[in-house]
């Protein structure tokens, strides 16, 4: 038997934006106090659970969290692929769309990560 984990059903997507959406300090890392890590932990356990019992394969949490970083890097890859063909003359061929899975992932994580933050830092003079 290979060690080789199922795919990702867009179910278990779709539930995994669910929950996020309602906790998205687990994208965010922001826990406060001094059970920070702990609260996290268990999310993810939670999210684990719930996302094992939907009947479309189970991993570990490890497992998920890995599958998941993977997942957030291609979509923010691909928006930003779209952002740059958007900018550029000349046409060109077809630009990759967001499913709205994706675009509710972006939404959370935030478009500042594909886009970049275009405010300038008061107070910070560049000499060259």
């Amino acid at each position: 038997m290979s060690g080789r984990v199922p795919r990702t059903h867009s179910f278990q997507w779709s539930t995994l934006v669910d929950f996020i959406e309602q906790h998205p300090e687990m994208v965010t890392h922001k826990f406060v106090g001094i059970n920070g890590r702990e609260n996290f932990n268990k999310l993810w356990e939670e999210l684990t659970t719930l996302l094992n019992s939907t009947g479309f394969g189970s991993k570990d949490c490890k497992k998920w969290q890995e599958v998941f970083g993977k997942w957030k890097s291609k979509i923010k890859i691909k928006a930003q692929e779209i952002q740059c063909g958007i900018k550029k003359t000349g046409g060109g061929g077809p630009l990759p769309q967001l499913t709205p899975i994706e675009e509710r992932l972006i939404g959370i994580i935030g478009w500042k990560i594909v886009t970049g933050d275009r405010n300038v830092e008061m107070g910070v003079v560049c000499i060259y």
